[in-house]
C-alpha cells in the first residue's frame, strides 16, 4: 500500500523554531499503521525506533531499532547530534544493510528527528508509520529495549564516549539475551 506523503511544515514554538509533529503533518500514516496491524508480531521485518538521549549538556544520542517479531536490536551511533539529517543518514545506512524482505516497515514516535521520513522511505523503500501522540505502548518492544539499554547507558551521561564498537557489543549482548516471545524463551541469535 503506497502512502501519500506531504511536506512537513515548520511552525514556531515558544522556545524556538522546530519541525512540526509528524502525526500532525501526516495523520494518514498513523491510521495506516493501525489498519495494517503492524502491532502484531507475526511477520518479521517490522521495526520500532526511538532515540536514547544522554545528558542535556551533550548532544550525542543513540538510535535504537528493534525488530518486532524477533526482538533483534540494532543501535545507531549519533555522536555529534540527533538532528533530522544525522538520524536520516544513520537509518538509511542501517536499513540498507539488511535484505529487502527484512525491512517492510518501521514505526516511530512523533519526534522532530523524523522530519526527513520521506527521504528515508525513498532511500530504503521502507514505509515509516507514526504512533498516536503520547502512546509509547504502540512501540512496546522498543520501550522495553530502551529500558534494558539504560543499564548500559544511564540517563544524564555523555553518550559521546560510546563508539560504534561499544554499541555493537551491547546490541550483540542484548540479542543473545533470552526473551519470552511467542510462548517460549528464545534468543534472537540462533
Amino acid at each position: 500500500m503506497a502512502a501519500t506523503l506531504e511536506a512537513v511544515p515548520i511552525t514556531k514554538t515558544a522556545k524556538s523554531l522546530t519541525e512540526k509533529s509528524e502525526a500532525e503533518a501526516a495523520p494518514e500514516l498513523v491510521r495506516m499503521a493501525k489498519e495494517q496491524g503492524l502491532s502484531l508480531r507475526a511477520v518479521p521485518g517490522h521495526w520500532e525506533r526511538d532515540l536514547i538521549i544522554g545528558s542535556t549538556a551533550s548532544k550525542p544520542a543513540i538510535g535504537t531499532l528493534v525488530e518486532r517479531a524477533s526482538g533483534y536490536v540494532m543501535l545507531l551511533h549519533l555522536p555529534g547530534d540527533h538532528a533530522a539529517r544525522t538520524v536520516a543518514d544513520a537509518i538509511i545506512t542501517a536499513m540498507n544493510s539488511l535484505p529487502e524482505q527484512l525491512r517492510p516497515s518501521t514505526t516511530w514516535d512523533q519526534g522532530a528527528e523524523m522530519s526527513r521520513h520521506q527521504e528515508i522511505t525513498m532511500a530504503t523503500g521502507m514505509p515509516i508509520y507514526f504512533c498516536d501522540p503520547h502512546s509509547p505502548l504502540q512501540r512496546g518492544s522498543n520501550e522495553n529495549t530502551n529500558g534494558l539499554l539504560r543499564e548500559y547507558f544511564p540517563k544524564s551521561t555523555d553518550l559521546s564516549f560510546h563508539w560504534p564498537g561499544i554499541l555493537e557489543n551491547v546490541a550483540a549482548e542484548l540479542n543473545r539475551r533470552p526473551r519470552k516471545r511467542h510462548g517460549s524463551w528464545l534468543t534472537c541469535i540462533v
